[in-house]
């Protein structure tokens, strides 16, 4: 997998692997949308935050933009994923983030095999085909809207 680097329409600067628009995506709906503070979400300075599958890793650069006193542990299971996670942390100097190659679950499991999508990697999963169905039930849903 090629690492590339681009840079947003905020002068921010990232490391990618899987799509430009993908990443453009997820850029939007953490950046621009800001999702991660909806639905009764309250983040303080100080807070402690996990970080579970943290992707490429826009979410801890999103919150250190506004808080300078976090401490954020981010789990990234797949390695292409990770070395790219890594570089972006490692780009903005953030020491309040701390890195985990490895997946959490609430399932008790030894071992669990990860399906990594490298031309989309946001949505790689441990679970393809339940990402599979909620793929197709939103296709479905668009469908029916847009007749």
């Amino acid at each position: 997998m090629t690492i590339k680097k681009m840079t947003f329409s905020n002068n921010l600067e990232c490391y990618y692997i899987s799509s430009q628009e993908e990443t453009e995506f997820i850029f939007s709906e953490i950046f621009t949308e800001q999702q991660y503070l909806q639905h009764g979400i309250v983040i303080n300075e100080g807070d402690c935050i996990f970080d579970v599958g943290a992707n490429i890793g826009l979410f801890p650069i999103f919150f250190n933009q506004l808080f300078h006193s976090l401490k954020i542990y981010c789990f990234e299971p797949i390695q292409p994923i990770f070395e790219v996670l890594s570089e972006n942390i490692h780009l903005h100097s953030m020491k309040n983030v701390i890195l985990f190659n490895y997946g959490i679950s609430s399932e008790n499991q030894d071992e669990v095999i990860f399906t990594f999508y490298p031309n989309l990697a946001g949505n790689s999963t441990a679970k393809p085909l339940e990402k599979l169905e909620k793929l197709e039930q939103r296709d479905g849903m668009e469908s029916l809207f847009s007749q």
